[in-house]
């Protein structure tokens, strides 16, 4: 897999509009989602703000269900192990989608 080489999060939402990185960067323009009739661009601009944290998370989930299903996945690591990846995965993943949607 390669490594992403987008611009790093966490990305916020603002004016409405505008999705910033840490710096300050401006990463996109949802032209009209500071708009209370805009219930979709709002949500499209969460989305997008919320990128970064669900590449994030989606990557540990591949990561846990891969250790999990190798062929030596019973040798190479412990129940225990492997329910703590899962249980790190799923916690970002809930986290990366009420992002995305709140």
């Amino acid at each position: 897999m390669g490594k992403a080489t987008h611009v790093p999060g966490p990305w916020t939402i603002r004016d409405g509009d505008f999705i910033d990185a840490p710096d300050r960067l401006n990463v996109a323009h949802v032209r009209g989602a500071h708009l209370p009739h805009e219930p979709e661009l709002q949500a499209t601009a969460r989305l997008i703000a919320a990128a970064p944290d669900l590449l994030a998370a989606l990557t540990l989930c591949q990561s846990a269900l891969a250790m999990m299903i190798a062929p030596d996945a019973i040798q190479s690591s412990t129940v225990l192990n492997a329910f703590a990846q899962a249980t790190e995965a799923e916690a970002k993943a809930r986290a990366a989608i009420q992002k995305a949607v709140a």
